[in-house]
């Protein structure tokens, strides 16, 4: 009897293995096909500022990722090194610079702050750049460029 017992043991674990194979077949079969990863964004540019622009031609010479988003809302922060809040709108900018260090603590931040009013407050916050009128879009490339 104790031959019996181990043949139908070796007999359930063979029954076991190539379940076990067919479902993984399976299961790799019916994942979506063409989804790929999205790359890893270095830099998220916020706001409609005419700067905006001039940013993204120095980004692109360099090979370096970015995104750009039209809302102060932050798309999973651990893929950005660095977050430049440009719009004309001061809560916000401060909004999306805070989420973004809350978030993650190795980013770095950069606020355009429009109304000396609330400087002190950015300042207290600590964003590591705060622009105000005019912002110099080369000076601010060299400071994005020396975070990267």
């Amino acid at each position: 009897m104790p031959w019996f017992l181990g043949l139908a043991l070796l007999g359930v674990i063979l029954i076991g293995y190539v379940l076990m194979g067919r479902i993984d077949k399976t299961l790799a079969n019916s994942q979506p096909q063409g989804l790929s990863v999205l790359p890893v964004a270095r830099v998220l540019l916020f706001g409609p500022d005419p700067c905006r622009a001039e940013l993204e031609k120095h980004l692109a010479q360099e090979h370096i990722p970015y995104a750009y988003v039209l809302t102060p809302d932050l798309p999973d922060p651990a893929r950005y090194d660095a977050v430049l809040a440009l719009s004309g709108d001061d809560s916000a900018n401060l909004l999306l610079c805070v989420a973004a260090r809350h978030a993650c603590q190795h980013v770095k931040t950069c606020a355009r702050c429009n109304q000396a009013v609330y400087l002190a407050l950015f300042q207290q916050l600590a964003i590591d750049q705060i622009l105000s009128e005019p912002v110099d879009t080369e000076a601010l490339w060299h400071t994005v460029r020396a975070w990267l």
